[in-house]
């Protein structure tokens, strides 16, 4: 939703039910991964205030690193995050990697992405790699795709809970 919470539901195949999912709370661990609820369903720009920071080159790939700060604690402890340094790609605009710092200010974990293409017919990009590293328990969770189909103008119908039982 643009305004107010997402829905979030899981489909948990051992017991064969879908599960709403608190959507207010995004520090959570996602699925018991080193991703966030946040992380996943991604953070609303308006929630934090941006800073370009400086150019870098990251891998080989020229990037603007943005430091984004959150607008107020509601926002920072519903995160679990005082700040993010993300590095977006000059050619496509895609997040390559983010570093997010906890609550205290500590540095807390690493996302990267990578093998990143383009999908679909409106220039739009998705990292087949992600990576999230914990760099204060050294845990990571990698996350691949081997295939990506986007532009199927599915049905409204299909994006309902009990569909995902079916």
């Amino acid at each position: 939703h643009s305004v107010g919470d997402d829905d979030m539901w899981v489909y948990l195949p051992a017991l064969g039910k879908t599960r709403r999912l608190v959507s207010s709370n995004k520090k959570d661990s996602f699925v018991g991964t080193d991703f966030s609820y946040g992380d996943v369903v991604g953070h609303k720009p308006q929630d934090w205030s941006h800073t370009l920071l400086r150019s870098e080159n990251i891998s080989g790939k020229d990037c603007y690193v943005i430091e984004s700060t959150p607008v107020n604690d509601a926002v920072k402890n519903n995160t679990g995050y005082s700040k993010r340094e993300t590095y977006i790609g000059k050619d496509n605009f895609v997040a390559v990697r983010t570093d997010f710092w906890d609550i205290s200010g500590k540095p807390l974990k690493k996302i990267t992405a990578d093998n990143i293409r383009q999908v679909g017919s409106n220039g739009r990009y998705q990292a087949f790699l992600s990576i999230a590293e914990n760099l204060q328990t050294g845990h990571s969770t990698r996350i691949e795709f081997d295939e990506f189909t986007a532009d199927k103008n599915l049905e409204a119908s299909l994006f309902r809970p009990q569909a995902l039982e079916k």
